[in-house]
């Protein structure tokens, strides 16, 4: 569509351009044309035909006497206003140009010859063709933007309807996966009741709590945009929400020989999906207990900058590669390279927290300093 407007500026622009020197073009061949039955007929009338009959002529004597010539179709009321226009463009450095309608060319010599061609007709008709020219470039500009819409949308079509029906996919297969789950749960659990506990049935309960979860992941994934409206919306206080949060994660803390502690201040209220937000602040939290190292303190931080709340969750790593993280908020991905299974996360939480930000339009991000210290970074 730029390229277009770019094309029909130029074409206006060009054919306006065109037309004005076409205009003048034409007046300065006149000029030239009349010069000489101007100079034989300087003391008789100016002949009468259509295009002598717009033109005036002003003869300058060195004496200082003015002789005027004028067509039958000149618009100048008096000879002493046309005289005073004719000083006026004796005295500019250019012999030829425009003053109001009319085109003069000056002659300099013993005798200054002043020409005035009445240009009002021509000068109306360019007028009007760009005025018009330009009337039809806004409606047609307006016509294709209606066009680019229709196209647009006839476009993202199927792909709309191809992300919908994957997320219908997700959410039925989902469903379905469920059943079987929890069937080879129960089987489990009773052979580990008759037969007591084993390394292969421990393995079993904990890659079905793994995929179990990963399941229910990818549930909330799709239907992440289909909870969230401005219905389900309410004023939150934050810092209570994510006070009450630490809290319940704090035995998790401790039984890892992990500690968390916090620094929350008070934030302005926030308007957003309470259930989200739990969802959002519980992933933050698990995914720091999960990644921090051994020993190590979580650190959460709740202030106000601008206007705006700001969430940091900072916690120390192993080993990461300095700088931002865009990477972590994608599906299924996991900091290391083998998705191995050491950690029980599903490479599903952050991304599940950047839809929830998305859809509640606020930013997350995720950086790593020199010293591994890793903070996830949310702006309400």
């Amino acid at each position: 569509m730029v390229i277009v407007t770019v094309l029909l500026t130029a074409m206006l622009l060009t054919i306006s351009l065109f037309s004005y020197r076409g205009l003048i073009n034409r007046s300065d061949r006149f000029f030239q044309n009349s010069i000489q039955e101007i100079e034989k007929d300087k003391m008789g009338n100016i002949p009468k035909d259509k295009e002598m009959s717009r033109l005036t002529v002003l003869f300058f004597e060195e004496d200082k006497n003015v002789d005027v010539y004028k067509g039958r179709d000149a618009s100048f009321s008096s000879d002493e206003e046309l005289i005073e226009t004719a000083n006026g463009i004796i005295n500019k450095s250019k012999t030829t140009g425009f003053t109001g309608d009319f085109r003069y060319n000056v002659i300099k010599g013993n005798t200054t010859v002043v020409m005035l061609l009445d240009c009002s007709i021509e000068l109306h008709s360019y007028k009007t063709f760009l005025v018009i020219g330009i009337i039809v470039f806004i409606l047609a500009e307006i016509l294709m933007f209606f066009i680019a819409i229709f196209m647009a949308r006839s476009a993202i079509r199927p792909v709309v309807e191809s992300y919908k029906k994957q997320k219908q996919f997700i959410t039925n297969a989902g469903h379905e996966l469920k059943t079987p789950l929890t069937v080879i749960s129960t089987d489990n659990d009773i052979i580990e009741m008759e037969n007591g506990k084993t390394e292969w049935t421990q393995s079993i309960s904990t890659q079905v709590k793994r995929l179990y979860r990963m399941t229910q992941q990818l549930i909330d994934l799709a239907k992440i945009d289909e909870r969230v409206s401005e219905n389900t919306k309410t004023d939150i206080n934050l810092s209570a929400m994510l006070e009450e949060a630490v809290m319940s994660f704090e035995p998790l803390f401790k039984k890892t020989g992990k500690k968390i502690e916090t620094k929350i201040t008070s934030t302005p209220s926030l308007k957003a999906d309470i259930g989200q937000m739990e969802k959002l602040i519980s992933i933050l939290l698990d995914n720091a207990l999960k990644y921090s190292k051994e020993g190590s303190t979580v650190k959460v931080f709740l202030y106000e900058k601008n206007r705006k709340a700001y969430l940091e969750i900072q916690n120390s790593v192993d080993k990461m590669k300095e700088g931002p993280h865009p990477e972590l908020f994608e599906r299924f991905y996991r900091g290391d390279e083998s998705h191995s299974t050491k950690t029980s996360g599903t490479g599903l939480g952050l991304a599940i927290a950047s839809e929830i930000l998305q859809t509640e339009k606020s930013k997350i991000t995720a950086e790593c300093s020199k010293d591994n210290l890793f903070t996830i970074t949310v702006k309400f």
